[in-house]
């Protein structure tokens, strides 16, 4: 599975050249592997008895939204939906049954996929269901979020129905924009981490961590840093078998000592000289002006890859 990760750098390397694919797995925070002849997965894999130490399959809610990041999503969902299967074939109950949200039925990606959901953010904003693990993942789609007081409001009622909250990437500053994350550790995408850090000024931004948890709440840095802390999850809600039987079976190179402190990506984030802050708070105030009024006059404001 995990491989055809390492594969598309390769495709752009020989199709746009080396420095393009550079760019987007640095973008990605992705370690790719350009060795095809490198693979820790060739040796017969272990197996191992399996089991569901909860007894019962949780509850995992994923909200998405225009422009969302699809590896934010389906990265975790992935292992998610691998762990179930590893269970279900040793007759055990699986882990998760998946959920998914936005506020609309169907939804555009940042990569530009539309994708149907299973219900409503309206649809779902009076009940009081238990949430055993919300899943909100980053993207440019972040930007209007922040904005938007019907998604904010619904969040809040989200997050207060939820045992554990895991943001990816930029998910993080839509939360902290709440106040939720207020007086407590996070963290976010290196690329975005200045822009974002701002809006939740009362938060304690960790800048070099692949993952932060502290309470309820569970972030993780860009893009593919969602599909290490899935793992993390598993690995505490499950226990450490399941956890490495489940990166095992997607041939996805982890630690199963992981603790969120080896972050590579750290030093990608922009150097804050007098200019970028500038920069980045001009940023911020022109797009809370934009979004802002949009919103106040009645409109949607999707964002458009136009705008990017």
């Amino acid at each position: 599975m995990a491989a055809g990760t390492d594969l598309a750098h390769f495709f752009l390397r020989e199709l746009f050249g080396t420095k393009v694919a550079k760019m987007a797995s640095t973008f990605a925070e992705y370690q790719y592997s350009e060795d095809p002849e490198n693979d820790p997965f060739a040796a017969p894999q272990k197996s191992f008895a399996l089991k569901n130490a909860t007894g019962k399959t949780l509850r995992l809610v994923f909200v998405a939204y225009d422009q969302f990041e699809m590896l934010d999503s389906f990265g975790p969902l992935e292992m998610f939906a691998v762990a179930n299967r590893l269970l279900v074939r040793q007759g055990e109950r699986p882990c998760f049954e998946v959920m998914s949200l936005a506020e609309d039925a169907v939804t555009k990606s940042f990569g530009g996929p539309y994708f149907r959901m299973d219900q409503t953010l309206s649809s779902v904003a009076t009940s009081s269901e238990k949430i055993d693990l919300l899943l909100l993942p980053g993207g440019i789609g972040t930007i209007r979020e922040i904005h938007n007081p019907l998604f904010r409001e619904a969040i809040g009622k989200l997050v207060s129905r939820s045992e554990r909250v895991m943001t990816v990437c930029t998910g993080s500053a839509i939360v902290a924009s709440c106040g939720l994350l207020d007086g407590r550790k996070a963290t976010t995408n290196k690329l975005a981490f200045d822009l974002m850090s701002l809006y939740g000024p009362k938060v304690h931004w960790i800048p070099s961590a692949r993952w932060v948890a502290d309470g309820p709440f569970y972030t993780s840095s860009g893009v593919s840093a969602g599909t290490d802390l899935s793992l993390v999850l598993l690995r505490e809600m499950f226990g450490s078998e399941l956890a490495d039987a489940t990166a095992r079976q997607a041939e996805y190179q982890w630690d199963l000592a992981d603790d969120g402190t080896s972050d590579p990506f750290s030093h990608t984030i922009p150097k804050q000289t007098w200019g970028q802050v500038i920069f980045t708070r001009v940023q911020k105030a022109v797009a809370s002006f934009v979004f802002c009024f949009g919103f106040a006059l009645g409109y949607k404001m999707q964002i458009t890859r136009h705008l990017i």
